[in-house]
């Protein structure tokens, strides 16, 4: 796994990645009303609500920044996302006020 933080291989970079985000932190660092759930997959990044709600979905590659937000033209590779970060999350043991999850790596 070091050797994929760190770029020197990429065999585990085939599989997404989720991520949760800590309970106690809806709003921090001056953001409010933070997506709860994320998960990047190739060059896609999703960003939603527990309930699927308010879809973000960005292009890595062209769009790093994260500064538009293609949710709305690419419905399909929401959806599908949005189902499989649900399906993580549901399958995750319940979360105290101070834990996050990463998985995929």
């Amino acid at each position: 796994m070091s050797q994929t933080l760190l770029g020197q291989s990429n065999s585990s970079r085939e599989a997404p990645i989720y991520y949760s985000r800590p309970p106690d932190r809806k709003n921090y660092y001056g953001f409010e009303n933070l997506p709860d759930l994320a998960m990047r997959d190739g060059k896609w990044k999703l960003l939603c609500d527990y309930d699927g709600g308010r879809p973000e979905l960005y292009d890595l590659i062209i769009d790093p920044g994260e500064i538009k937000n293609l949710a709305q033209a690419n419905s399909e590779t929401v959806q599908a996302m949005v189902n499989q970060v649900i399906s993580w999350w549901n399958s995750m043991p319940k979360l105290n006020s101070m834990q996050t999850y990463i998985s995929g790596i």
